[in-house]
């Protein structure tokens, strides 16, 4: 019999068994899972009735809210409709529940009656309050006939503030306008000041270039002034052009008499001149500047006092803008308080909103007042309307406030909120209790359930034990029949694995492990056959490959030393060709050094020769310049004494003039002219010494500059003769040195010469002795690989003797 038919009849015995276990298991648990679907079934009615009777109480919770909160009567009705008709499909359910329950649950439902019945009642109660609606009539008291009086005072005070914000932008802009035009006013004044200024500096000018400055600084204010009246003239008002008018033609004369002034001393060349424009300027000219200046004044003057009265209207009405503004924000909060009041749930509550709305209404009164105060009469009409209309809201208010008071659907809420959610929770605590009952008799069921699986699940187990001991006992019998032959091949295969290769198996079986055992057999013996060939190659390998490896050690020994001294001969070689070409490369620098020397110093001697004859010239004009320097320092002497006859003319003149003074102070009113002219002529004295200080001291530094310089002119010369001797002296060493440099020049070419020929030479060894070097090197290299080739060889014949010398063969 065969291992194959055995296994085939072992695998049908162990499905026969199983199969008869599966049918077992599978008809106990068809009978637990129907009973599972009944108990199933009555728990889950049970807990959807309960469900469905907590959903309908919170759906009656909730519209008893929405009730309270309905904002219209139509829809509180509709959501009472909703409440009973609730109710009534609350009952149903009920009743529903009570005849499934049990008798434990049947007191749970009873109490949930009694809750129910209790939360009905409030309901009604609560009902019956909020129909009362105190509250919304106060809203839509609030909303109606408040809301209109609320939105007409609003739209009469937003009125008046926005007619007195564009009052406050317009009064703005027109101050904004004013303080334009009193800054030109001053910038006026400042270049009308600037003109006269120029003028005078103009006149005590000495020179045309000095003059013309002050002449352009004329001009640019002249045309400042023109340009600012232009901007003047643009928006002016009837009694400000006349007064512009006066100004403009004050200022015309007076910029003429300037011009005219200007003209006479820019072309001035004699005192004459001078004195006429002086005197045109002290006369016609001030008395034009006094009158343009005066025109000026009372222009500027009435600016200012439109910028003045501009800026307190603008005050004024932004005051008014902002009372208005405030006295809205007081309406407004007012409302606010209104509708706090309606919406407040405790009397506290309201009677903090009647303070807040006395407090409120005393200060837009207050406001009001004062407003009232500062009003046009356009807007005490309008005020007067505000404040009616404020009265009728105010009555309108204590009535809202009135009926908040009373509060009807606060006590609907209280109810609500307190009885009734009490009520409500009663209701949900004994429908909680019987949904918890309900799922303690399911996880009852659900553990009698478990029990009776275990019990079909401890039988399918005893069966298929016993199915697997029938099947391990089938295995085993089949196990032994294999593992004996098994056993045998194993003891032979170590013998043959510790080298014991003539072993033969004594097996005699039909099936497939005799089989395994005869040709196992066979394998062995072509194994020792193998076995003893290659241990006969093996010995015959090893001993060539040891006469090789000697052979090789000696060759390569001897072209080591050979490479070796190859490499000496080689880097001699090279060290004798670098140094050659090195001095090579040194004589080649020194042979161009020493021409270039020679060279460079023939071009200094040329140079030097060039430099004496400069400093020759040098010499020659360093005298002149202190000649010249002399001269000046005569000529300063010169303008000390002139400098010195000015003062004495200056303090002579300055004393003329406070005579004339007083002379003209005695006149009285008819030496009034006199003493402008002295006037002038004591000012003018004055700039005169003052000029005349300034010139004595750069005077005095010219001249001690001039000493300076005389000596130090001096002091070069002296060195410049000096520099020319030793230029002279300089020369001649150099040209020893020259003549000396270009004798060596011949020299270094023969040197050069004869280190070019030694280098080429020692290059040419230098080549042959590496061109040896790399061939003892490449027969070095050869010889190395052919060793490391047979020592590879070695190794292999001894690992293969290795290996074999493990296994014993007969001969």
């Amino acid at each position: 019999m065969t291992m194959k038919a055995k296994l085939i009849g072992g695998f049908a015995l162990v499905i026969l068994l199983v199969s008869f276990s599966a049918l077992t298991s599978v008809s106990e648990l068809g009978r637990l899972n129907d009973r599972l679907r009944h108990l199933v079934e009555i728990s889950s009615r049970r807990e959807l009735l309960a469900a469905r009777i907590q959903q309908y109480m919170l759906a009656l919770h909730r519209d008893e809210k929405n009730m309270i909160l309905a904002a219209s009567d139509v829809d509180m009705t509709t959501y009472a409709a909703q409440m009973d008709a609730m109710g009534d499909t609350l009952a149903q359910e009920l009743a529903r529940l009570k005849a499934m329950v049990s008798e434990e649950d049947a007191s749970h439902v009873n109490a949930f009656e009694t809750a129910f019945h209790d939360f009905k009642q409030i309901a009604t109660q609560v009902r019956e309050s909020r129909q009362r609606n105190t509250n919304q009539r106060a809203f839509a008291l609030s909303a109606g006939t408040g809301r209109t009086l609320s939105v007409r005072g609003e739209i009469m005070l937003k009125v008046i503030t926005r007619r007195h914000e564009q009052e406050l932008s317009r009064l703005t802009r027109l101050a904004d306008v004013a303080a334009s035009r009193v800054l030109l006013g001053a910038h006026i004044v400042q270049d009308l000041l600037r003109m006269q200024r120029v003028e005078k500096n103009i006149i005590l000018e000495t020179t045309l270039e000095r003059r013309k400055p002050h002449e352009e600084v004329r001009q640019r204010a002249t045309s400042n002034i023109e340009e600012a009246i232009k901007q003047l003239d643009l928006g002016a008002t009837l009694e400000e052009e006349a007064l512009l008018a006066t100004f403009k033609r004050t200022f015309q004369v007076f910029r003429d008499l300037s011009t005219e002034v200007a003209s006479t001393a820019l072309l001035a060349d004699t005192p004459a001149d001078l004195a006429a424009a002086r005197e045109l300027s002290v006369g016609r000219g001030q008395e034009a500047y006094d009158r343009a200046e005066a025109a000026l004044k009372e222009l500027a003057d009435f600016n200012n006092m439109a910028h003045s009265t501009a800026v307190t209207a603008a005050d004024q009405a932004a005051v008014r803008t902002l009372l208005t503004a405030r006295m809205l924000q007081d309406f407004i909060a007012l409302q606010r308080a209104e509708k706090d009041a309606i919406l407040a749930t405790s009397t506290d509550d309201m009677a903090q909103y009647t303070v807040e709305t006395q407090t409120l209404d005393n200060a837009l009164r207050d406001k009001l007042r004062t407003f009232m105060g500062l009003a046009t009469p356009k807007d005490t009409r309008e005020l007067e309307a505000f404040r009616s209309t404020y009265e009728e809201w105010l009555a309108n208010n204590q009535q809202v406030r009135a009926l908040s008071l009373e509060n009807s659907n606060a006590v609907a809420q209280r109810l609500s909120g307190t009885q009734g959610q009490q009520a409500f929770e009663a209701a949900m605590a004994a429908m909680d209790t019987i949904a918890a009952t309900t799922a303690r008799a399911m996880h009852r069921d659900k553990d009698e359930s478990q029990r009776s699986y275990a019990a079909a699940r401890r039988l399918t187990l005893f069966i298929l034990a016993s199915s697997v001991l029938v099947g391990l006992g089938i295995a085993l019998w089949i196990s032994l029949g294999i593992s004996q032959g098994v056993r045998t091949m194993v003891g032979v295969a170590k013998q043959i694995a510790n080298g014991e290769i003539d072993q033969r198996i004594a097996y005699r079986s039909g099936d497939e492990v005799g089989m395994l055992a005869t040709e196992f057999n066979l394998m062995i013996a072509h194994l020792s056959d193998l076995v003893r060939q290659v241990q006969h190659s093996g010995l015959q390998v090893t001993s060539s490959a040891i006469q090789l490896a000697d052979a090789g050690k000696q060759l390569e020994t001897m072209m080591s030393a050979q490479v070796l001294a190859t490499q000496d001969v080689v880097a001699t070689a090279a060290e004798i060709a670098a140094t050659s070409q090195a001095l090579v490369r040194t004589m080649r620098d020194v042979t161009v050094v020493s021409e270039d020397t020679a060279k460079a110093a023939a071009s200094g001697q040329t140079e030097l020769t060039h430099m004496e004859t400069t400093m020759r010239h040098m010499e020659d004009a360093t005298r002149t310049i202190a000649m010249r320097l002399g001269v000046i320092n005569e000529r300063a002497a010169t303008i000390t004494s002139v400098v010195t006859t000015i003062t004495k003319v200056a303090d002579q003149t300055n004393l003329l003039s406070l005579n004339a003074a007083i002379e003209a102070e005695r006149a009285g009113e008819y030496g009034r002219g006199f003493a402008v002219v002295a006037r002038e002529i004591r000012r003018l004295a004055d700039q005169t010494a003052v000029a005349t200080l300034d010139i004595e001291h750069m005077v005095k530094e010219m001249t001690a500059a001039v000493s300076a310089g005389v000596l130090g002119m001096d002091q070069f010369a002296q060195a410049v003769r000096q520099g020319v001797e030793d230029v002279r002296t300089v020369g001649g060493q150099l040209a020893q040195i020259i003549d000396q440099v270009q004798a060596l020049t011949p020299r270094f070419d023969a040197v050069n010469t004869g280190m070019q020929t030694q280098a080429q030479r020692a290059q040419q060894i230098s080549e042959a002795m590496q061109q040896l070097s790399d061939a003892a090197q490449h027969t070095a290299a050869s010889l190395h690989e052919s060793a490391k080739a047979i020592a590879q060889l070695t190794n292999a014949a001894q690992g293969l003797h290795d290996g074999i010398s493990r296994f014993k063969v007969q001969a």
